[in-house]
């Protein structure tokens, strides 16, 4: 009779955790969150959100420069945060994205695409980024600058999305920082 608990136990533990995982995932992905959780360190947030009279902005800025992301009030703030994390993890170049893009990122970047493919055919991981990253930009009017604080002064200037997310453009982006990560262990 005890092995037949002992083993009716172990068949329940195993049933809720195979649950608790299923459940786990099928939960959605808050971009945002994932965005401040894995980003921002202590005493460094480098993610922010700002509210303005136009709309909303979303800021990345691991160092005296940043990508702002920008959406007209009427873009849902997820639009813009999905915007702004497949954008950090396809696009942005930076190399200090090395965690973010081969661990933290990656589990959470491919529900990102798969919850905004509207109209993008099945392609590799980038031919979805690149297709989902403009249809984004497009349907919600979300505009990214580049803008460098030096010396005082703030410089914006606006990233031409049509070449930045191009297909050509996230390949270079990511062999960049793959040659950049591998030389700094």
């Amino acid at each position: 009779m005890k092995s037949v608990v002992t083993r009716s136990s172990s068949v329940v533990a195993l049933f809720l955790a195979f649950t608790q995982i299923a459940v786990r995932a099928e939960e959605p992905v808050d971009s945002l969150g994932v965005l401040e959780r894995t980003l921002n360190k202590p005493g460094l947030t480098t993610i922010s959100v700002v509210k303005t009279n136009a709309g909303r902005e979303l800021h990345y800025c691991p160092d005296n420069t940043c990508d702002v992301f920008k959406a007209p009030t009427a873009a849902p703030p997820r639009a813009l945060a999905d915007f702004a994390f497949a954008y950090i993890f396809y696009a942005s170049g930076y190399t200090y994205l090395e965690d973010f893009v081969t661990r933290t990122g990656r589990a959470h970047s491919e529900v990102i695409l798969n919850r905004n493919r509207s109209g993008c055919k099945q392609g590799h991981e980038l031919e979805l980024a690149s297709c989902v990253l403009r249809h984004l930009a497009r349907q919600y009017s979300i505009r990214v600058f580049q803008v460098r604080e030096d010396e005082g002064a703030s410089t914006e200037t606006a990233v031409d999305l049509q070449a930045a997310l191009s297909v050509n453009a996230l390949k270079r982006t990511r062999a960049w920082q793959l040659e950049q990560w591998h030389g700094h262990p």
